[in-house]
C-alpha cells in the first residue's frame, strides 16, 4: 500500500517539474524583463532632461549674449533637432542675427559696450549664425513675426559673411530670394536702401527679382533713388552681373512718381544725373497729380529741408532734358504726319 502511494506520489510529481522549473524560469524573465523595462524608462527620462537642459541652457545663452557658447551647444542634439523652434516669436538665425549691432550708427546713451566690444560681439554673433546656417535641419525661410527672414536681416545688417553663406546654403527646399516681409519688401529692396553694392550684385546672381515691387509699388531702384543711393542706382539700371536685365527705369508707385522724380524729391544730383543718361527715360512722363519731372525739379526751390543740395544743377539739367524730350516728341509727331501724308498720296 505504501509503495502504490508512493508511485502515486511519483507520478504526480514528475509531470509538475517541467512545470514547477518552467513556471519558475518564466517568472525570472518577466522579473529580469520588468527591471530592464525600467532601467530604460529611468535612462529615456535622464535623456530627456538632459536634452531640454541643453535646450534651456542654449536659450538662456542667447538671452545673455554669450554667443560662444551657445555655438558649441550646438553640438548637442536637443538644441541641433529644435532649432527651427521659437525664441521671443524668432527662430533662433533670425534672433541670432538681428541681435548684431550697427556699426555705423553712432553711440546711443545707455549703452554699455564700447564700439570695441560690439565689433567684438558682432564677430561672435557672426560665427554662431554661420554654424547655425551649417546645421542640415535650420530651415532658412523660417520667419519672425513680421515675415521677414534670416536673408532680410543678414541684408539689413549688411552682414556680407551671412548673406554669403544663405545664398550658397545647399537645402532640399531652397532658400527664397524674393521673400515678402508685411510690407512687400524683399531682400533686394532692403540691399538697395542701404546702399550695398556687393550685396545687390549676390542676390540678383542668385535670381532676385529686380523689379520687384513693394506695398506701396516701390522696386528696388525706386528706392535706391530716393536715398541718394547713387552707386545701387547706376548698379540697377546697368548690372554687371552677367545676364541679368536692367531695372525698368520708367515704373512708377502707386502715386505714378518713377525714380526719376523720388531722385529729385530726395535733392541726389549723381542719380538724377544717372536716371537722365538712360536711353529709355521717359522724361515728360507725369505722376497721379499730373506733375512731370521738370515740376519736381522746380519745386525743390520751396524745400528748405534740403540743405547743401545743389538745387539750381538739378533744376538745369532736369530742364534741360525736359526741353529735349519736348523737341523730340514733336519731331516724331511731325515725322508719323509726314508719313502718314506720303502713305495717303
Amino acid at each position: 500500500m505504501k509503495k502504490i502511494v508512493l508511485a502515486a506520489s511519483v507520478l504526480l510529481f514528475v509531470p509538475a517539474c517541467p512545470l514547477l522549473a518552467g513556471t519558475g524560469k518564466s517568472s525570472f524573465m518577466d522579473s529580469k524583463n520588468k527591471v530592464e523595462s525600467v532601467l530604460q524608462e529611468k535612462v529615456d527620462e535622464a535623456d530627456a532632461q538632459n536634452e531640454k537642459k541643453a535646450w534651456r541652457e542654449f536659450k538662456q545663452a542667447l538671452a545673455d549674449g554669450r554667443y560662444n557658447i551657445a555655438k558649441d551647444l550646438l553640438k548637442e542634439k536637443a538644441v541641433s533637432e529644435n532649432i527651427n523652434k521659437r525664441i521671443l516669436g524668432m527662430p533662433p538665425l533670425v534672433y541670432v542675427i538681428s541681435e548684431e549691432f550697427d556699426l555705423s550708427k553712432p553711440q546711443e546713451k545707455g549703452e554699455s559696450l564700447t564700439p570695441e566690444q560690439k565689433v567684438k560681439q558682432n564677430e561672435q554673433i557672426t560665427a554662431l549664425a554661420l554654424a547655425i546656417i551649417a546645421l542640415p535641419q535650420t530651415d532658412l525661410n523660417k520667419t519672425d513675426r513680421h515675415y521677414r527672414t534670416a536673408l532680410h536681416w543678414g541684408v539689413n545688417k549688411k552682414d556680407r559673411k551671412i548673406v554669403k553663406a544663405l545664398l550658397a546654403a545647399k537645402r532640399q527646399v531652397a532658400i527664397e530670394i524674393d521673400p515678402e516681409e508685411d510690407h512687400g519688401w524683399t531682400p533686394l529692396q532692403l540691399a538697395a536702401e542701404n546702399g550695398d553694392v556687393n550685396i545687390i550684385k549676390r542676390l540678383l546672381k542668385a535670381g532676385a527679382n529686380i523689379n520687384h515691387a513693394n506695398l506701396d509699388g516701390n522696386t528696388a531702384l525706386m528706392i535706391a533713388a530716393a536715398n541718394g543711393q547713387e552707386e545701387v542706382v547706376k548698379e540697377l539700371l546697368y548690372p554687371t552681373v552677367s545676364g541679368v536685365k536692367g531695372a525698368d527705369v520708367n515704373a512708377a508707385d502707386k502715386g505714378g512718381e518713377t525714380a526719376l522724380m523720388k531722385a529729385i524729391d530726395a535733392g541726389s544730383f549723381e542719380s538724377v544725373e544717372e536716371l537722365l543718361g538712360h536711353p529709355k527715360i521717359d522724361v515728360l512722363k507725369r505722376d497721379n497729380n499730373g506733375q512731370k519731372a521738370l515740376t519736381h525739379a522746380q519745386l525743390l526751390k520751396a524745400k528748405v529741408s534740403l540743405v547743401g543740395v545743389d538745387k539750381r544743377g538739378i533744376i538745369e539739367i532736369v530742364k534741360a532734358a525736359d526741353k529735349k524730350a519736348k523737341n523730340a516728341a514733336k519731331a516724331a509727331k511731325k515725322s508719323a504726319k509726314q508719313a502718314q501724308k506720303n502713305t495717303g498720296k
